[in-house]
């Protein structure tokens, strides 16, 4: 740019230094000379380039340059390496060839363990350079880098495979470049030698691969040559049969390789062959074999290139006939797999692709064939019956194929495959592929689906007739593949909820076709299902989704629910190009409806149904008995009902063969001749009633329900057992009910079918109604031919009934069985049916042997559900009905059972998992009994519980009620404590006895007054709901006394609770219920001493240990990084116990460090006191106390603050927890503070043994001499940037740097300097080894932090052997043996050198290898950048295999699985909205959420021995062991969940009562206590006659359903409370007096409370004690309100009010006193303030505080609202105090002209603040102020104050100024409602022109400047203003109609915002007869705008009614 100022140009730049001269300089001044120094940094060399790069333009880079900057790399740091090479390949392009040859001759000479992958880097550009400067033939003809590049690809170089790897890479990379690519060829003839002489392999085929892949695959591409990867590959074929050496060298490798196994001992352990390098290659087996195999296809990909049978025969024995392992022999598979041909190309001719498949693939044995061979024939079949013409294949996917002719070549080895395979996967996919085969049939096929179906089942049937008696395996087979084919053509789901879908064809006027499924049915099977409709294979059929798109291959295995396809659904298809053209969809859709419907074929489950061969075959084999028998018996359940069998049921003659329908020597035929029998009995509800009625009558009279009866009546029940399983039993026993039993309600001889139970469904319909059902007539149906009738045996038929029933409760005893409780369902109903029929037969059952053990074992004892519900019920329903209606016979029945029954109460045992259903049945007993002597009904007891029958039944006669009632009450005194906590199992036992108490005590006085004197109450609600458990239960145990599992109280499940709640409901709240007083005593004193809650909404069940089991840490703000390391430490258990077995009272040297409270008060000066030590202070025991909350506090998260608070910096300055900190430098500052602390005690060695280890710091000279530093390390630092992994950075770490040159080491031993290698290894490992990962660094170029997010992986194992010393040095010694071998003999001095380093290494510490090995036990997680972030742990608990996530206050289980996700870093791919393309793009990101610290464990813990101080390996004999106190702390790692260390009594004692507090608020704050007491406060007030009870309700309310968070019930509670407070003075001065308790009580309740359920309650019951007592106390005469000072305009805004006091008075209290025997009022005065003006003057000294709570504050302006309303004196006050002008600026906020700049903003973007009870309340006084002179002309408006005697209030100027200022209107018309904004502007514009004047104009500027859509804000102001009567309302309506109409005149181009403004001066003329007036006056204008609206049709308008609001004041609290 140019100059822009003004004046004189600037003069001309001087240039003093020109580059020339710089460069000069910096020669001359040696300046790269001194950078280069002995103060050289990596971080200056990067800087540097530039440097040089200046050098060389200028041409003053001398070789001396080079060559210091090159030596400067020689044995220094890596980083320092990189920095050098980076400058180097920068300088590259500027140098001479000359100089690169120089350069590229010292890369040669660098020592080979040097070379890494910035070498190659380097390498590379020098390279490039180099053929850069070429300018000749012989110079271009040179190799430079390429030779070095192939040298150290090659084996014996001894370099790492990865930098092999990576010099091949770049190979390829430079001879793709045009200048060197004529090498290629000179490359290629090597790596062809290679491999003919058997060298280097694998690398040379590799690099082959790169070098062909450098030519274009096709010629004219975007590459230079013309010669294509196809011609060079044939070239070289036919040059040097590279086919041949292939396979020659395959041949040859593996015949090495048989003779290493061959050579490898027999007595040793073989090694995994796989990973082992073989025949001296430097690659592992499966490397080279892979390799040769991967080669040879891609010659074969892009060659045409033959092979040919001896090829494929020699392919064939090396991979798979002689493989040496699976893994190599999958390689075969897969290879062989991929080169067959498809439908598009093939990389094996077809004949040969036939060879394969028929004489290789297809002779593979059956039995172990693996699933890569497996998958390897699927490629072949397909292609080699395509060549047959046999298959057409058009697709790549697995059913995209159509079968032409079914002898399919390979079809019977496929057979043989689901046959006789052994691999269950195999076989999986074999029935499917088999199913796929026989569904893609081409159209001529389709035709035969039948029949081939036929010949599919024809197949298996074979099989499983031929192998039934000599091959039980392949039966089973064979049925498990014929299940699955019958069940891949039937639907999923109840057929009663299928739905019908519509499918339509993709194309324009597409049909639709209507298909049947189930919405638990897969898309693939609608696929087969339309498939079947349009006679198309299914594989050519493809869905769209919404968007048109092919659905996913993964959304076709989802069910229709999932995808939500319901019914009526359309879902589009199109088809393969293949079958568009083949015949018309709408012709075989209209052949199929001309034919009369679809004729689809029948589905394979009915063919195998209805075929007497297959079916035949199939029954034949269920009379055999064993596994056979059952798995045909499953096959037979699933298809439909044999057509035959049914026939013959159906089609009954007289000589029906009863023996073969209903076999009973066979228990699958007989079961399958009952379901049949049911089906045709029961009919569906299309079936005739009358047609089902004269079959069962046929049935009966030929002898089909005698046979019945002969199977199950007639034979011994053992026999029956021994034949019948028991679902055949329980069918026989549910037909049999069918036909004997009746309703007894139908008429006579009328045959009333009973459902049978198996049909209905929940609990209830499943027991027995014997008063309705009952057994029919006493004989059998009389037979059609003159026999005579059978009549009946009942005595034999009850007794076998009790007998089936007694054999399922035996075999119930131990376990449950579904089928013995429907026996016993069934059993039961033809039983009890019986009883009510025959009476007389009752006897059997009183008499019936063992009956009490009998109907125990039925009800308490047996383990199946539906059996303990059936007979419980049954035995009630007899009871109740049957022997209450049958006479004698039932009274005796019930005399005999019912005390046996009630009698079971004594040998109930604790905790009975299965009494429920005995102890409901008792209940409905005891119920019934009541009800029938009682005139109440359950709907007027107020009862949860209702009776499930009715009947009558007196229990008098046989059980003493009251000593049941005794009964009971003492076995739940007696009950022990059995539940662990509320989560479960309950104590069945304890429920059923206070629901027992419940029944017997609701309807009767008598026994509610036996409750409570026998001590009930106390005891249910002491001991079962609200018992805290005693210090001693909760204390650790002792090996005398152990700690219990189960602490007080009795009831901790919800489900027990609540019963125990409706005892005490049923017991006390009762009218009249002696238990009240007792049960609102206990109310009051379980809450004395709680401390009333201070959190609102408070839920303390939600506030619980987690359910993993942990408690959390609260983040106070950005302590994350605390919380996570402090869990990682209190879950290491050594150091758990250690930080807990800490004596800071007896320990000496733990005791002088604090002082303790008595020493610190004797301190003379405050300064001293202040800087003493206290306990709290130290971190160590923070820690502690930390540690013991965790460990035994039952809350979901410890807060930190004490601990933060003791963290102090070296200021003295606590931990600032706004502040993040990195968790490294933290963890360092802990572990020294620690020490610090412990040091001296005999627990200064607990971090040390526990993280402890030594670095040693070495420097090895090549003289021979060491020197050794060592350095204690708590954490290992770990550089992660370009490390894949921990393994890459432990290697870094231990890599070291040569120093050599001139910065060669001086060795004092040989007084020179040598080249020494300086490295960090580690000398001691700790038992507990944590590894900082550095991802946090400074970038230099930025100056900022950075993160870095790499990807860096860490194993769960890790050996830590090759770091140490020893390990180092085995490593060294391993390397120069193999160095040795490979050169040869060592000379005297090798050997002497070797000699003196093995015994170097001797002196080395070596441990056991298992103390090297490590597991993971916890990883500490940074989710963030560098500079903001969080901090969380995952965490393995010892001794387990669980791990656990830590996230501050959230802990919850963790699967290790997720741990790469969540902790390795990297990038990951999201999709992301791209404004470039406008749509959503896929994107790579770093992940922010990485591991940033690991916690590793030793397997093998070692401990320092305190004698010899050297190392010792320490074994836990067991985890237990390893945790006893008894053992020292080094010994201590493991430590079992169960079994915690002791935590110092101090702390527990404050930890208990912590928890005891936070168990009893989950008791008071439970639903069904607060549920309680809300019944408590229903009662009526004049049954609480006692004052004090009254008192409670209010106690009750305040503390405790106020701050719950059952908002309802809160609301209730207070409507509730209201009831009393009318015409009772004191209890209202009481409930005011609580109010005044504490200072801050009113803030608390009315602005710090975030619940409006809760304010509105309080300020209700507030609001109404005070308007009780405005009527009571007179003092408005007294004058109580005496003004203060009122605030002057310059204090501040928080001091508002703060000296407004009430002056002392004397208060007039009435008082009730007896005299002479009577109650008399008198009237007591005393020195006191009046408790109403105490209350206001409470509510006024915190209106400071509002705008900190704006969300809050409504309800306090709604009770200043409702006192300025009830009295005139309180307006007075809070006019006299200037609240007008206070609410006036809280309402305008920064807009008012008072407000000061650092005045509190109400209200967020997400909320604003309720302004409505507020401006109602500044309303009342505004419209309380008027002109003292007004006399008549005064405003109607005003609330009138001065006929009481008190004064008048004139709105003085700056009142009104704020009234009327254009802040406060625009303000006022957005939140205010109309109703109080009107009076206020009418108010102060009474009979004021000017101020009239004002609003007015305000209005109309209003709607001038709105939107059409939010006119209505003024316009609801504008109507009821303008109906405003005084003396100036003619003048005001013209003026804004005036206005109004300029604005429609100037606005009429809009049309909306016209229609609205005409829409709301209509609203405005039909409210206001003045507007009306002047519309007469104007009626040119009416015309016109209704002219304008009629032409505007189609416009929209905004108007919404504006009603006017001029209405009285409301007194919203007696509204709401």
């Amino acid at each position: 740019g140019g100059y822009h100022g003004g004046g004189q140009r600037p003069p001309p730049m001087t240039l003093w230094l020109d580059t020339s001269s710089l460069a000069a300089w910096i020669q001359e001044e040696k300046v790269v000379q001194l950078l280069f120094g002995p103060n050289m940094h990596h971080q200056m060399l990067r800087r540097c380039g530039e440097l040089f790069r200046f050098l060389a333009q200028k041409g003053r880079l001398t070789e001396q340059h080079l060559n210091i900057l090159w030596d400067s790399s020689i044995g220094k740091q890596r980083e320092t390496v990189v920095a050098i090479y980076d400058v180097l390949i920068d300088l590259s392009a500027l140098l001479t060839l000359e100089v690169l040859k120089q350069l590229l001759e010292k890369m040669r000479q660098l020592p080979l363990e040097s070379v890494d992958d910035h070498t190659l880097k380097l390498l590379k550009h020098l390279t490039i350079s180099a053929y850069e400067e070429c300018n000749s033939k012989g110079e271009r003809d040179q190799l430079f880098g390429l030779e070095m590049l192939w040298d150290w690809s090659q084996d014996g170089t001894g370099l790492p495979l990865a930098v092999q790897g990576e010099s091949m890479i770049v190979i390829s990379q430079l001879l793709g470049r045009q200048k060197i690519h004529h090498h290629v060829w000179r490359l290629t003839r090597r790596c062809v030698d290679n491999v003919k002489e058997g060298r280097s392999v694998p690398q040379s085929l590799e690099l082959l691969q790169r070098l062909l892949q450098t030519f274009p695959a096709y010629r004219g591409s975007a590459q230079r040559s013309d010669i294509t990867i196809s011609m060079v590959i044939e070239k070289m074929e036919h040059e040097y049969g590279l086919v041949d050496i292939l396979f020659a060298d395959l041949v040859r490798y593996k015949r090495k390789v048989r003779e290493c196994i061959a050579a490898h001992p027999a007595e040793e352990a073989a090694p995994n062959w796989n990973e082992e390098a073989l025949a001296g290659s430097s690659r592992t087996f499966l490397t080279n074999v892979n390799m040769r195999a991967h080669f040879l296809r891609f010659l074969l990909s892009n060659a045409d290139i033959t092979l040919n049978t001896k090829h494929l025969d020699l392919f064939w024995r090396s991979f798979v006939v002689e493989a040496v392992s699976t893994e190599e022999r999958d390689i075969g598979f897969d290879w062989l797999a991929k080169v067959c041909g498809n439908r598009k190309s093939w990389l094996l001719a077809p004949k040969l692709c036939a060879y394969v498949f028929q004489e290789k693939l297809c002779r593979l044995p059956v039995a172990d064939l693996p699933e890569t061979a497996f998958e390897c024939w699927l490629n072949y079949f397909p292609y080699v019956n395509h060549i047959e013409g046999k298959l057409e294949q058009w697709g790549d996917t697995l059913p995209a194929f159509t079968v032409l002719d079914m002898d399919l070549v390979g079809l019977d080895y496929l057979w043989s495959i689901a046959l006789e395979c052994a691999d269950a996967d195999v076989v999986d996919q074999t029935i499917d592929y088999l199913h796929h085969v026989y569904s893609q049939l081409c159209p001529s096929l389709q035709e035969k689906r039948e029949a081939l179906r036929e010949q599919y089942l024809g197949r298996l049937t074979d099989r499983i007739a031929s192998c039934a008696s000599s091959d039980v395996k392949s039966v089973l087979r064979a049925v498990v593949v014929l299940e699955a084919y019958v069940r891949s053509h039937e639907h999923s789901g109840d057929p009663a909820h299928f739905i019908t879908i519509s499918f339509r064809l993709h194309e324009k006027g597409g049909i639709r076709i209507p298909v049947q499924v189930s919405p638990d049915d897969t898309v693939i099977f609608a696929r087969e299902k339309l498939a079947e409709r349009i006679l198309k294979p299914s594989g050519c059929i493809c869905f769209l989704d919404n968007a048109e798109r092919i659905v996913r291959n993964e959304d076709m295995q989802k069910t229709l629910r999932e995808l939500e396809i319901v019914t009526d659904s359309t879902v589009q298809f199109t088809l393969d190009p293949r079958y568009q053209d083949a015949e018309p969809l709408r012709d075989i859709l209209s052949g199929e409806e001309g034919a009369g419907g679809a004729t689809l074929p029948l589905l394979p489950s009915t063919i195998l149904a209805d075929s007497e061969r297959f079916f035949n075959q199939l029954w034949g084999l269920l009379s055999q008995g064993g596994r056979v028998a059952e798995e045909i018996w499953r096959l037979i359940s699933i298809i439909p009902t044999n057509a035959q069998f049914e026939g013959k049921i159906t089609s009954l003659a007289k000589d029906t063969p009863w023996s073969e329908l209903l076999d009973p020597t066979s228990t699958y035929r007989l079961e399958y001749g009952l379901r049949v029998i049911r089906t045709v009995a029961f009919g569906t509800e299309s079936d005739s009633q009358e047609d089902r009625a004269d079959w069962c009558l046929r049935f009966e009279q030929l002898g089909g329900v005698e046979h019945m009866y002969d199977i199950f009546f007639t034979r011994d029940m053992a026999q029956i057992r021994e034949h019948l399983l028991p679902s055949c039993i329980a069918s026989l026993l549910d037909v049999l009910g069918f036909f004997l039993l009746v309703e007894t309600r139908g008429p006579d001889g009328d045959m009333g079918l009973a459902l049978s139970a198996s049909t209905s469904a929940g609990r209830a319909e499943q027991t027995l109604r014997g008063s309705q059902i009952s057994l029919r007539d006493s004989q059998m149906p009389p037979p059609e031919s003159n026999v005579p009738a059978r009549r009946l045996d009942y005595s034999l038929l009850v007794r076998q009934l009790l007998a089936v029933i007694q054999g399922s409760v035996d075999r119930t005893l131990g376990s449950r069985s579904e089928d013995e409780g429907s026996i016993v369902r069934n059993a039961s109903r033809l039983l009890f049916a019986t009883f009510n029929s025959r009476p007389e037969y009752l006897d059997h059952l009183v008499h019936f042997p063992g009956v009490e053990k009998f109907l125990r074992d039925c009800l308490l004892s047996s383990q199946e559900d539906m059996l303990r519900i059936v007979m419980a019920g049954s035995l009630k329903d007899l009871l109740v009905g049957t022997c209450a209606r049958v006479g004698e016979p039932g009274k005796a029945c019930a005399a005999a059972l019912i005390p046996v029954l009630f009698n079971f109460l004594d040998s109930v045992p604790p905790q009975c998992t299965t009494a429920s259903e005995y102890f409901e049945m008792l209940q409905e007993l005891v119920m019934t009994h009541m009800l029938s002597k009682s005139d109440l009904s359950l709907s007027s007891s107020g009862s949860d519980v209702a009776p499930i029958v009715s009947g009558e039944i007196d229990l008098g006669g046989h059980v003493d009620l009251a000593k049941l009632l005794a009964k009971c009450t003492a076995m739940v005194e007696n009950e022990p404590i059995a539940e662990l906590d509320a989560k479960g199992p309950v104590n069945e036992t304890l429920v059923g006895l206070l629901g027992l108490i419940q029944a017997l005590a609701m309807y009767d006085e008598e026994l509610r007054k036996q409750c409570c004197d026998a001590g009930l109450v106390y005891e249910v609600f002491y001991h079962c709901l609200f018992e805290l458990p005693t210090h001693a239960c909760d204390a650790a145990e002792t090996e005398e006394a152990p700690k219990s599992r189960y602490t007080a109280p009795k009831c901790k499940t919800n489900r027990a609770r609540a019963v125990a709640m409706h005892v005490l409901r049923a017991i006390c709240l009762p009218f009249g219920a002696q238990g009240f007083g007792e049960i609102m005593d206990l109310v009051e004193n379980i809450h004395i001493g709680t401390v009333p809650a201070k959190e609102w909404g408070y839920a303390p069940n939600l506030d619980c240990r987690s359910d993993a089991g942990y408690v959390g840490i609260k983040n106070l703000g950005c302590v994350c990084y605390m919380n996570s390391l402090l869990q990682q430490f209190f879950m290491i258990p050594s150091l758990r116990r250690d930080v807990l077995s800490l004596d800071f009272a007896g320990d000496e040297k733990l005791r002088s460090l604090y002082e303790d409270k008595q020493e610190i008060e004797k301190k003379e000066s405050a300064e001293e006191r202040k800087k003493a030590q206290k306990l709290s202070d130290l971190v160590v025991y923070q820690m502690q106390v930390m540690f013991s909350f965790l460990q035994e506090s039952q809350k979901r998260f410890y807060n930190p603050r004490p601990f933060c608070n003791s963290f102090k910096d070296h200021a003295g300055n606590a931990v600032d927890v706004s502040v993040q900190m990195d968790v490294d430098e933290f963890f360092n500052a802990i572990c020294d503070k620690v020490e610090q602390t412990v040091k001296g005690t005999e627990h200064e060695k607990m971090l040390k043994v526990l993280f402890g280890g030594k670095e040693a710091m070495q420097l090895i000279s090549r003289c021979g001499h060491k020197k050794e530093r060592e350095q204690d390390f708590h954490a290992l630092t770990m550089v992660i940037k370009d490390k894949k992994n921990i393994v890459e950075a432990l290697e870094g770490f231990v890599q070291g740097d040569m120093l050599d040159g001139d910065n060669a080491y001086y060795c004092e031993s040989c007084d020179k300097k040598v080249d020494t290698l300086k490295r960090t290894c580690i000398k001691t490992l700790p038992n507990t080894m944590i590894l900082h990962l550095k991802r946090f660094d400074f970038n230099f170029d930025s100056m900022q932090n950075e993160k870095l997010n790499d990807y860096c992986e860490f194993p769960t194992e890790l050996n830590m052997e090759p770091y140490t010393r020893e390990g180092l040095a085995r490593r060294e010694r391993e390397k120069k043996e193999q160095a040795g071998e490979n050169e040869g003999n060592k000379g005297g001095e090798d050997k002497e050198e070797e000699e003196a380093e093995e015994a170097e290494e001797e002196k080395l510490e070596h441990f056991p290898k298992e103390t090297y090995e490590y597991v993971l036990a916890g990883v500490l997680v940074h989710r963030g950048v560098a500079d903001s972030g969080h901090y969380y742990s995952f965490i393995k608990e010892r001794g387990t295999d669980m791990w656990y996530e830590f996230n501050d206050d959230v802990v919850r289980h963790f699967d290790a699985r997720y741990l790469p996700q969540e902790c390795f870093g990297g990038v990951e791919s999201i999709m992301e909205y791209s404004e470039y393309s406008k749509t959503r793009v896929r994107k790579n990101v770093p992940i922010q959420k990485n591991a940033y610290m690991l916690f590793y464990e030793r397997k093998m813990p070692v401990a320092e021995s305190p004698a010899s101080g050297k190392a010792e390996v320490k074994e836990c004999a067991s985890p237990r062991a390893a945790a006893s106190p008894s053992v020292p702390h080094e010994d201590r790692v493991l430590l079992p969940k169960s079994d915690p260390p002791r935590v110092p009594q101090s702390l527990y004692n404050q930890v208990w009562k912590e928890n005891m507090k936070h168990q009893q608020d989950i008791w008071i704050f439970d639903k069904e206590y607060q549920e309680f007491l809300f019944h408590s406060i229903c009662k009526d007030p004049a049954e609480a006659k006692d004052p004090r009870i009254v008192y409670k309700y209010y106690d009750i309310f305040f503390d405790i359903i106020a701050h719950s968070e059952e908002k309802t019930l809160i609301l209730q509670c207070g409507d509730e409370l209201g009831r009393y407070l009318p015409n009772n003075p004191e209890l209202c001065r009481y409930v005011l007096e609580k109010q005044l308790g504490s200072g801050n009580l009113m803030s608390q309740r009315f602005l710090h409370c975030h619940v409006p359920e809760a304010r509105m309650a309080s300020a209700c019951i507030l609001v109404q004690a005070m308007l009780v007592l405005f009527r009571v106390d007179d003092f408005v005469e007294e004058r109580a309100f005496q003004y203060a000072t009122i605030a002057t305009d310059n204090r501040a805004p928080t001091a508002i009010f703060e000296e407004v006091r009430m002056p002392a008075r004397k208060v007039k209290r009435v008082e009730l006193v007896n005299e002479d025997g009577k109650e008399v009022e008198i009237i007591v005065e005393e020195d006191g303030e009046v408790v109403v003006l105490r209350v206001v003057d409470q509510m006024l000294s915190i209106f400071r505080y509002v705008t900190y709570h704006w969300r809050n504050f409504s309800h306090y302006f709604l009770i200043l609202r409702e006192l300025a309303l009830a009295s005139a004196a309180v307006r007075e006050y809070f006019i006299t105090i200037g609240l007008v002008e206070k609410l006036i600026d809280l309402f305008l906020g920064e807009d008012s002209p008072r407000a000061r700049r650092d005045a509190r903003k109400l209200g967020d973007k997400f909320d604003q603040p309720e302004f409505g009870n507020l401006l109602s309340l500044l309303a009342i006084l505004v419209c309380s102020m008027a002109d003292a002179d007004a006399g008549e002309d005064a405003s109607p408006l005003p609330l009138a104050m001065s006929d009481d005697g008190l004064g008048r209030f004139d709105i003085d100027d700056e009142t009104r100024e704020l009234l009327t200022s254009e802040a406060f209107l625009n303000r006022l018309a957005r939140e205010a409602d109309a109703d109080d904004a009107i009076k206020m502007l009418c108010h102060v514009s009474h009979n004021d022109k000017e101020t009239s004047q004002e609003i007015l104009q305000w209005m109309w500027r209003g709607v001038h400047a709105s939107e059409h859509d939010n006119m209505r804000n003024f316009f609801r102001l504008v109507a009821p203003y303008l109906q405003y009567e005084d003396d100036l309302q003619g003048w005001r309506v013209p003026f804004m109609m005036r206005s109004l109409l300029q604005t429609v005149n100037r606005y009429r181009r809009y049309p909306r915002f016209t229609l609205t403004c005409l829409h709301h001066m209509d609203d405005v003329r039909d409210n206001n007869v003045w507007v009306q007036k002047w519309f007469e006056t104007n009626d040119e204008l009416v015309n016109w705008m209704e002219k304008w609206k009629a032409d505007r049709p189609q416009v929209k308008s905004s108007y919404r009614p504006s009603l006017p609001c001029l209405g009285p004041w409301r007194n919203l609290v007696n509204v709401l």
